[in-house]
């Protein structure tokens, strides 16, 4: 636990967001399932299209479910989550500064979003008044640990401080690309 911002780690995986039975779109992993049913439907497409001959729409959205799986227990291992008093950090929400996600059926805060004194970096208020409209959650979280094409594949979490100003033009082309 980081004394000065009070990160704690979650040391169990989180199984939520593993494939239920029913139709493909049922089995999307939960940031995908709460997103408007247009996204998920985009999602699924783009899944379809970049080939894989002979494996069914419920396969993929599995392999996708697992994938997704494995990237949220990485930030919480990784990152972990800040704790620090919830007032405030609704408020922040509020503002726009700050985003969360629900873990094991609480609204927690990634911790990479703010430095080291407890005090939310500029460029996450950027991102998300550029990406936040359309994403949110673990699908914004996940975003920010995914390698990036328009930062030479590095992942945006590992910029905030370094090159703030190179991943929020990372989320305008992101934004341009998925929006327009």
């Amino acid at each position: 636990m980081n004394k000065r911002l009070g990160k704690t780690r979650d040391d169990s995986a989180e199984p939520q967001g593993l494939p239920r039975e029913g139709s493909a779109l049922d089995e999307l992993d939960e940031e995908t399932s709460s997103a408007p049913p247009r996204k998920q439907s985009q999602r699924l497409s783009l899944l379809r299209s970049n080939g894989l001959p002979g494996v069914s729409d419920a396969e993929i959205a599995r392999r996708q479910a697992r994938r997704n799986a494995a990237a949220r227990e990485e930030l919480v291992s990784e990152f972990g989550f800040v704790a620090l008093d919830e007032a405030q950090l609704s408020r922040l929400k509020e503002k726009g500064l700050v985003f969360s996600v629900e873990h094991q059926g609480q609204t927690r805060f990634p911790a990479f979003q703010f430095d080291t004194e407890g005090q939310p970096l500029p460029v996450i208020a950027r991102v998300l008044s550029t990406l936040g409209q359309q994403s949110q959650g673990w699908e914004l979280a996940l975003w920010f640990m995914a390698g990036n094409g328009w930062l030479d594949d590095r992942r945006p979490v590992d910029l905030l401080q370094s090159a703030p100003a190179e991943v929020e033009q990372a989320a305008e082309r992101e934004a341009e690309e998925l929006f327009s």
